[in-house]
């Protein structure tokens, strides 16, 4: 089968879980026969829109050169620019004619114009769409305003509020989608600039505080919102990576079709046997590795370190991910820096629980897969689609600190218990394959 997947790009550039679940699902792809192409935004450069091609291990590789802009998470400061038209919309028509692809798999669509969609339509290409953020509902794809309180869903209202004064301006862009970027953005001073300038584009004032939109925003955003549900109608089935997408989904656009593919990567493997143990008189060891944005639950999880402090409770807990600002009085806590995707299930086996505190709605969440494929216990909250794997009584409510500190003493102080991921669950990217290769030919009407 000829599988030309869209997506943000390829390492280094692009990082996180999106990026590595669609770099190992072509692998697995071409592994398995299938003929695997991947499409994505590119560099800014005189001229007008084109594509160029290249490769990338048994991967073509098609670079949009002058993009629509990417806001990734950060909000949409100027709306036109990221739906502007396509100069150049015969340089999708030349691709698509010359590829024939049999299925377009979309991972994000962030960047590439309206147009290419409007030819895989023209040219009866059928097209999915893998529910890896709320992108097509939320300009800043976490459906958590700048308060931190989750939406209530798309209204260009309050996402003209929640995108103003902050989110991607088209020559912030054009930057971080540059070559120079790139290469630098792992130096020293590339991070703390990049840092500085996320700051600016992700911190403002209160919602509560500011001026209600202008007819004028409300117009702007009104525009962006019907421009991402006209691209998410044109999929002939929406991939929901966990049951909780696919019911939120389901509520913001109910005429699409829907199929669960729960998502993966490789490495990963069924747990056997019961959970860590320690010993009596040693502290419960607990790992975080989400972050210090609001959204992660990083304010519910030191607060909630507070109360167990408080309580004289005996644990320690380390921070992987980021440069972390710990709260002073809780010694407890410390900062372990950032650490390589695949070193993070090695490190998972010194500690007796994982956490995973989202407020914002977790498409599916590796860290829990990672965690459960080593045998060691999850705490997370209900907004984490991964928490249908993680027993009920490990599962607190998003954003309730006292509900986590007790989740996680109870978790703790139980030992013992096996921890397990569901037979059915496809963990293995030869599953994974198994089931696209099922949802494709649904898509293609065989």
């Amino acid at each position: 089968m000829k599988i030309l997947h869209v997506s943000l790009g390829l390492p280094p550039l692009r990082t996180g879980g999106m990026t590595r679940y669609s770099v190992e699902l072509m692998q697995s792809q071409c592994q398995h026969g299938h003929e695997v192409s991947l499409l994505y935004p590119g560099r800014f450069l005189p001229g007008r829109t084109r594509v160029n091609g290249g490769s990338w291990q048994e991967v073509s590789t098609y670079e949009v050169v002058n993009p629509l802009p990417i806001p990734l998470t950060y909000g949409v400061a100027e709306p036109g620019a990221f739906m502007a038209p396509c100069d150049t919309p015969e340089a999708y028509v030349e691709l698509l004619s010359s590829l024939v692809p049999d299925v377009v798999h979309v991972h994000c669509f962030q960047g590439i114009h309206a147009e290419f969609f409007d030819a895989v339509e023209n040219l009866g290409i059928p097209c999915v769409f893998t529910t890896h953020d709320y992108y097509p509902a939320c300009p800043r794809t976490t459906l958590i305003n700048k308060d931190g309180e989750s939406c209530e869903g798309p209204m260009p209202e309050r996402c003209a509020v929640c995108c103003r004064g902050v989110g991607m301006t088209a020559k912030k862009s054009r930057v971080m989608q540059s070559r120079l970027y790139a290469v630098t953005k792992g130096s020293a001073f590339m991070r703390t600039l990049i840092k500085r300038i996320k700051g600016e584009m992700a911190v403002s004032q209160p919602i509560k505080a500011v001026e209600p939109a202008s007819p004028g925003e409300v117009e702007r955003f009104s525009a962006l919102l019907g421009y991402n549900v006209r691209i998410l109608s044109k999929m002939s089935l929406i991939l929901a990576n966990s049951p909780m997408t696919e019911r939120i989904y389901r509520g913001f656009f109910p005429q699409a079709r829907y199929v669960l593919v729960p998502g993966t990567h490789s490495g990963l493997n069924r747990p056997t046997g019961p959970a860590r143990t320690r010993k009596k008189d040693e502290p419960a060891k607990i790992a975080y590795f989400g972050g210090m944005k609001p959204y992660k639950g990083y304010g519910t999880l030191m607060n909630a370190c507070t109360l167990l402090h408080e309580k004289g409770f005996g644990f320690s807990l380390d921070l992987y991910g980021d440069d972390y600002v710990i709260p002073a009085g809780v010694s407890e806590v410390s900062s372990m820096g950032m650490v390589p995707p695949e070193e993070v299930r090695g490190i998972l086996r010194a500690y007796d629980v994982v956490v995973v505190p989202s407020i914002c709605h977790e498409t599916c969440g590796f860290v829990v897969l990672e965690a459960l494929s080593e045998g060691i216990r999850v705490v997370c909250s209900d907004a984490v689609g991964a928490a249908s794997l993680v027993q009920p009584d490990y599962v607190f409510k998003a954003g309730d600190a006292p509900d986590l500190a007790h989740t996680l003493e109870r978790s703790l102080l139980s030992t013992g218990e096996p921890v397990f991921i569901p037979a059915d669950y496809p963990i293995k990217l030869d599953d994974q394959v198994s089931l696209l290769d099922e949802a494709y030919e649904m898509a293609i009407g065989r």
